[in-house]
């Protein structure tokens, strides 16, 4: 879940760690310590790729650390990071060359070859196919909502949009996810999407 606010003595050590690093110390370095596994697991919920995962955490970074001058410490650091992190996320998700989502019988071909316990990793499979279907925005909306735990106004303020648009890209968003999961064989998803 989201660091959504983050815990009061985490903000003002992040405040610290920040003003450390606007002086010249190696504070920065801590803050990456701290924070790249929010970074990199929000990043990773929405492209599914581990390595574009990893190259958008180190970008996330490397903005941060060259836009520190303009962070606002009224907004906690963490919601800072997460917002740049989804920002590239968005990004790269419309510049990749549009390659066809997995079929369902592309991913349930692995799954069946599973054994009965694996069957969490046949759903989780099956999520992604289906998250990878949703454009850009709404996976990012989803992603920051119902994975990371972010309220909708904390949601649409990182993806720089308004309250009810968010709304709206969670809509359809559920609703293609229902229809794509809903294809699915009887069982394999739990009948909830």
């Amino acid at each position: 879940m989201g660091e959504s606010p983050a815990a009061p003595d985490g903000a003002a050590e992040d405040r610290e760690l920040v003003r450390l690093a606007l002086s010249g110390k190696d504070a920065f370095r801590r803050l990456v310590e701290k924070y790249q596994g929010l970074v990199h697991g929000t990043v990773y919920r929405m492209l599914h790729n581990r390595a574009d995962a990893e190259d958008l955490t180190q970008e996330t970074f490397l903005r941060a650390f060259r836009a520190l001058a303009r962070y606002d410490p009224a907004v906690p650091f963490p919601r800072w990071l997460v917002t740049i992190a989804v920002r590239l996320g968005v990004d790269q998700l419309r510049r990749a060359k549009r390659r066809p989502a997995a079929s369902l019988d592309e991913v349930r071909e692995p799954a069946a070859r599973q054994h009965a316990p694996d069957e969490t990793v046949a759903l989780r499979d099956l999520v992604e196919a289906a998250l990878a279907r949703l454009r850009p925005r709404p996976r990012a909306a989803y992603v920051l909502h119902y994975a990371e735990g972010y309220g909708l106004a904390e949601v649409a303020q990182m993806l720089g949009t308004r309250e009810g648009t968010v709304k709206s890209e969670l809509f359809r968003a559920r609703a293609t996810l229902r229809e794509y999961l809903g294809a699915a064989p009887p069982g394999a998803h739990g009948g909830a999407a």
